[in-house]
């Protein structure tokens, strides 16, 4: 009894020795971020962090006895099993509905004969869910996915779609992306994302050829890592991906124990206390004997819910939306090549007050010369091939908490859209290739697979010429 008291007594010293080392991790991870007493280059605060991050990854897993490799930490338990069993068996007619209907959201009529084909459901059901999957589907690509399109430029850093495509090929991704909107409904999110992956991947390659024999600007980056402090908002970044990767992962085990697959462990992976992935291990073999719409439904659960927190979180953004927008202002700020008054806040322009100007026109011509008066002083550009003058306007908040709710509520909305069609990609990494290979044969599915890992390797090529 005296031994186990003492032993329970270590480990709740080792557990509070583990909070204590995660709180000074925020700390120390927040201090290198936020450091702007000299101008270090961002790669630098990125090592930095990721040095701290490794030490106590190794640190963390000592405390908690838990597997460690390179600084990341797996944690195993099997405490939350029997809770998940729970909700599997009490709300299951609740879960298998909405699952079959986030598998026509996400795959279009690919999901409703797959639905029509291996389910035991009547022909009435099949109809009914593929129409209500149909329908958020139409109105995800035409109302939510533009809005999340802004609020991604908004809180992810170093990404922005209107500089990611050269003016003269405009034109033509307005026409591949009408192309993308048909195919939507016939393959879901899995053939539109293919499709419109490839095609850019296509585009990155000629126009880095083009940068290489003439000497023209690199097209810009349309892909990020995802990095809460660097890429995304810091605290709101860690909350949005512990909501992402818990629920993806736990909707995984429900669908598991809907088809009475036992569970062998669930878990989280962290570098230091950053969470980067989430686990649950349903017994492979249990699982390989189960129907096809079983396996299915338990592979298709993690993006049918990143869709269904989508959506909530879209319907929150329209409730929270006038109370947001009457706390924001907007400066005017320069962004264009003259290094000493990058992100100066514009004064006026030709005498002009800023808060006056009209960017809805363009009142300058190539090569017109522009007086620029900011909080750093006054310089003179000229209009660029664009008639663009390298100003533009950026909003902050004037409340903290505000802008604290906003950011938390978009990165709900963009993380959990792109992960969701991101997830349904038809490479052996993600779930959509374990969908169709549930379904179809197997023979062609390797060469789609390699086709898109290369399609998404080349997203990042532009990188190299930043």
């Amino acid at each position: 009894m005296k031994k186990a008291g003492e032993k329970m007594k270590s480990e709740n010293k080792k557990q509070l020795y583990a909070v204590l080392l995660a709180i000074i991790n925020i700390i120390l991870l927040y201090s290198i971020i936020n450091f702007d007493y000299y101008e270090v280059p961002i790669i630098l605060k990125v090592l930095a962090g990721l040095l701290v991050l490794v030490v106590s990854g190794y640190k963390l897993g000592e405390l908690l006895n838990q597997n460690v490799w390179h600084g990341i930490v797996m944690f195993r338990s099997k405490k939350m099993i029997e809770e998940i069993d729970y909700i599997a068996r009490r709300f299951e007619k609740i879960i298998v509905v909405l699952c079959d209907i986030t598998l026509i959201w996400g795959l279009g009529l690919l999901g409703s004969y797959i639905l029509y084909k291996h389910s035991k459901k009547s022909i009435r059901r099949t109809l009914m869910i593929s129409l209500v999957g149909l329908f958020l589907l139409v109105f995800t690509l035409f109302y939510i996915a533009p809005i999340v399109s802004v609020l991604s430029m908004s809180v992810i850093s170093g990404i922005d779609y209107s500089t990611a495509i050269a003016e003269s090929q405009e034109q033509m991704f307005d026409m591949m992306l009408d192309i993308s909107k048909i195919l939507v409904v016939v393959g879901g999110y899995m053939m539109f994302f293919v499709f419109l992956l490839v095609y850019s991947s296509v585009m990155i390659i000629y126009n880095l050829i083009l940068t290489v024999m003439t000497g023209v600007q690199a097209p810009e980056p349309s892909a990020v890592m995802i990095i809460p402090g660097v890429s995304i908002p810091f605290f709101e970044g860690i909350i949005a991906m512990i909501i992402l990767l818990a629920f993806h992962e736990l909707s995984h085990g429900f669908l598991a124990r809907v088809a009475k697959v036992k569970l062998e462990s669930v878990g989280v992976v962290l570098i230091g206390i950053l969470p980067i992935g989430a686990f649950v291990e349903p017994n492979e073999k249990e699982l390989e004997k189960r129907s096809v719409i079983e396996k299915v439904r338990t592979f298709m659960a993690g993006s049918g819910v990143n869709f269904i927190i989508l959506f909530i979180s879209f319907l929150v953004f329209l409730i929270a939306e006038p109370y947001l927008s009457s706390q924001i202002d907007y400066n005017v700020v320069y962004y264009g090549n003259i290094t000493e008054f990058k992100d100066a806040v514009v004064i006026s322009v030709n005498d002009i007050p800023a808060k006056e100007l009209n960017f809805s026109e363009i009142p300058y011509k190539k090569g017109d010369e522009v007086r620029v008066l900011t909080d750093r002083g006054e310089f003179i550009t000229f209009a660029d091939e664009k008639n663009m003058i390298g100003i533009v306007q950026k909003t902050y908040f004037e409340n903290s908490v505000a802008e604290f709710v906003f950011n938390l509520i978009a990165l709900c909305m963009v993380l959990n859209f792109f992960v969701a069609i991101f997830n349904l990609l038809p490479a052996f990494i993600f779930d959509g290739y374990k969908i169709l290979e549930s379904v179809f044969d197997k023979k062609y599915l390797k060469y789609i697979n390699y086709l898109i890992i290369l399609s998404i390797l080349i997203q990042f090529l532009p990188w190299l010429w930043k």
